[in-house]
């Protein structure tokens, strides 16, 4: 039996997104902390998936995998270790709690990745947790990147491994695989 086709209309929601130019005017604001979603090799410009690594100044990169019951679940799919998907489930809400205890529900959250996706699941498992004022970077590093490159210098790189010292509370052997095992471009500089 075939079903009749559904009319759906998307529609941006504001009050759930930032641009470039606002994340910009929100560096160094007491109120606000930014949350890169990234692994952390890409936090530290050793996967570059733009045109530059690094990140966004002053943000705390708590990976998006670290919400998973297994973070290493797609590694395991590729080398055929486990059938299923079932480790990319969330981790329970304990869990996801200590995963963020370092931030503040009550400050603004910005959550940047590469292009917003796994910024999204980020965002979704903070407001689940409590988090009042929750935003996605929706252009994120690939904007961030590209500005960075051009002489606009839009909005400040780090790439220093210091940021990531309070990166997040994951198994530090799972991200090591998990990097390992995706392609990284090396990083040339252009001055």
């Amino acid at each position: 039996m075939k079903l009749p086709p559904v009319s759906f209309r998307a529609q941006v929601n504001p009050e759930v997104i930032v641009s470039m130019r606002e994340v910009v005017a929100r560096l160094g604001t007491p109120g606000v902390r930014i949350v890169d979603a990234r692994t952390e090799k890409e936090f530290n410009g050793g996967d570059i998936r733009a045109l530059r690594g690094g990140h966004i100044p002053g943000a705390v990169n708590i990976p998006y995998e670290a919400n998973w019951v297994d973070p290493d679940t797609p590694l395991k799919l590729q080398r055929r270790q486990v059938a299923g998907k079932d480790g990319m489930s969330l981790k329970p809400a304990q869990d996801l709690r200590a995963l963020y205890a370092r931030l503040d529900p009550e400050k603004e959250t910005i959550v940047y990745c590469q292009s917003g996706v796994r910024a999204a699941e980020t965002a979704t498992v903070l407001q689940s947790l409590g988090f009042r004022n929750v935003k996605v970077y929706d252009s994120s590093w690939l904007a961030t990147a590209t500005a960075s490159t051009r002489r606009q210098r839009t909005l400040p790189i780090s790439m220093s491994a210091a940021s990531t010292a309070s990166s997040c509370r994951c198994n530090n052997a799972s991200s090591s695989s998990r990097d390992r095992s995706r392609n990284s471009r090396p990083h040339k500089e252009k001055n």
